[in-house]
């Protein structure tokens, strides 16, 4: 599962990022000859979903190589989604159906990865007794068993310790 969840945010990551960074350096009327739909948007508003679509490409898959607050990566893939249900709703009003298959493929991808990525369903699965830091869309993920596992396998662990220790061999 984290492969998976590895090779779609990447793979959306890339797209976004490439994406956002055209939609910043091309000029207005350049993006617009290429792709029509600009033609219904200023171009600083242009502009943002640039700045937005590159935002959301590196939240994707930041904070998940990171190991910092990899809680962000369901947020971002939940935001992105928004973006392309408003994504979605314009190819519709345009009546770009043939687009709208690309768009729905990203939606697609991003409700797998905010689902995917989320803590509650990792918390699922430790329920449920499947191994589950394969679903934690991190490298840094933490490996050991549940807090309630742990207490008491640490408790287990100090007692063998303490029978065996050199100190309660000699003591007795």
């Amino acid at each position: 599962m984290n492969i998976a969840l590895w090779i779609v945010a990447g793979a959306l990551a890339i797209g976004y990022i490439a994406g956002g960074i055209i939609k910043l350096t091309w000029t207005h009327e350049r993006y617009a000859a290429r792709l029509h739909w600009p033609e219904d948007f200023t171009p600083g508003t242009v502009k943002f979903m640039g700045v937005i679509e590159i935002a959301g490409g590196l939240g994707l898959v930041l904070p998940g190589l990171l190991g910092i607050a990899p809680v962000l990566v369901p947020i971002a893939a939940s935001g992105m989604a928004l973006y392309m249900a408003g994504a979605a709703t314009e190819r519709i009003r345009r009546l770009e159906y043939r687009e709208l298959l690309g768009d729905l493929l990203f939606l697609t991808g991003l409700i797998f990865v905010a689902w995917g990525a989320s803590p509650s369903f990792r918390s699922a699965e430790w329920e449920n007794g499947r191994a589950a830091p394969h679903a934690c869309i991190t490298p840094h993920s933490d490996r050991r068993a549940p807090k309630a596992n742990r207490a008491i396998s640490l408790s287990t662990a100090n007692s063998s310790l303490s029978s065996s220790s050199p100190l309660s061999s000699t003591a007795a």
